[in-house]
């Protein structure tokens, strides 16, 4: 929110083309998009194998915040992705919300929903592509930012539910 209370609205566009990450052990690519590989006892790198597989993803988001009362800032957001891996084609529409109370000594409790859309690259041991991760999550907080210190403390309490989640 702009010092003067006014909304702001925020536009935006993401392009992501790359190479899906290499799998364990199945021919197909994980889709964890930050997946590190340990040195453990009895994993030999062999066990490694890659795939061609690509993933290509757009997206674009439209999201408006506006201060009312004095005191409080409404957050709400629509995104729109659409992805094409390894021949196969997605796409999904995400939205966001999120409620602040600007309370005196610098509290502001929130409560906030979101969803998620992730296209993940790779197929399984059948030839098949995976299909993207969706999401969704609920959050309720608070945050405190004393005005005029340096200094901020929050403390979250959250919950979340996704589709297409796996785990190697």
């Amino acid at each position: 929110v702009r010092p003067d209370g006014a909304a702001l609205a925020v536009l935006s566009a993401e392009g992501r083309r790359g190479p899906a990450l290499p799998s364990l052990g199945t021919g197909g690519a994980t889709g964890q998009q930050y997946h590190q590989v340990l040195a453990l006892p009895g994993f030999a790198p062999a066990d490694i194998s890659t795939t061609n597989s690509r993933v290509r993803n757009i997206g674009f988001l439209l999201q408006d915040q506006v201060k009312f009362d004095e005191r409080w800032v409404l957050v709400a957001g629509l995104r729109h992705d659409k992805a094409e891996t390894d021949g196969a084609e997605d796409s999904a529409n995400s939205r966001n919300l999120g409620l602040v109370y600007l309370a005196d000594g610098g509290f502001s409790p929130y409560l906030g929903y979101s969803e998620s859309f992730q296209p993940l690259g790779g197929v399984d041991v059948y030839g098949t592509p995976y299909k993207a991760q969706r999401g969704e999550q609920w959050e309720a907080g608070v945050k405190w930012q004393p005005p005029g210190q340096g200094l901020s403390a929050f403390a979250a309490v959250l919950t979340g539910e996704g589709s297409g989640i796996f785990i190697t």
